[in-house]
């Protein structure tokens, strides 16, 4: 296991990455879960998770860092089946996280009428919602306490991905089909 240290060391230093993550037979990699290779079609890092604790440290629970290396993470999978998994956002994907809750008013003000937005491939646990978006460039919009319930996981930041569960806990389940396509990142998540 890696410290949070290591893994953000490891991240920037994996610009290659995309090059390593797209154009690969999901069949020759049947140890790694469909709707991870989802993830790796798209260019993001992911890494396998020994915790199934939602209070535990996700990046201390890691088996390695995030990588789109098939045969390391196939081998992690055939040792760990029942592992969760995580992807390690930016790379060009932007996670906002939503807690149903909380998140309406903001949401109504950010957006205004406009919610294709929530039409992009998207999973859940609990009263949480995470929506995966296309992403270079331009920053991503500080969101702070001022717009609360919502919450952007982008470069440095790991976010539990399908099919991830925990021991007491709803599971991390798909919102949308795992082919979903994936939208370019609404102009309310960027700064100006």
């Amino acid at each position: 296991m890696i410290n949070a240290e290591v893994f953000l060391a490891n991240l920037r230093g994996s610009q290659p990455i995309l090059e390593q993550c797209l154009n690969v037979a999901t069949e020759d990699f049947p140890e790694i879960p469909l709707s991870v290779v989802q993830f790796l079609n798209l260019g993001c890092p992911v890494a396998p998770v020994l915790s199934h604790s939602l209070s535990a440290s996700i990046k201390c629970s890691m088996i390695g860092s995030p990588t789109c290396d098939r045969v390391a993470l196939a081998a992690a999978a055939r040792q760990n089946p029942d592992c969760n998994w995580i992807l390690a956002a930016g790379n060009g994907l932007l996670i906002i996280e939503v807690n149903t809750q909380l998140a309406m008013p903001s949401l109504r003000k950010l957006a205004g009428g406009d919610w294709r937005w929530s039409e992009t491939l998207r999973f859940r646990s609990g009263d949480s919602r995470f929506y995966a978006f296309r992403h270079a460039g331009r920053r991503v919009r500080f969101l702070g306490s001022r717009y609360p319930g919502l919450k952007c996981h982008w470069t440095g930041s790991a976010v539990l991905i399908p099919p991830s569960w925990f021991v007491f806990g709803p599971p991390v389940a798909w919102d949308s089909h795992f082919d979903a396509e994936v939208l370019d990142a609404p102009s309310w998540l960027l700064d100006e």
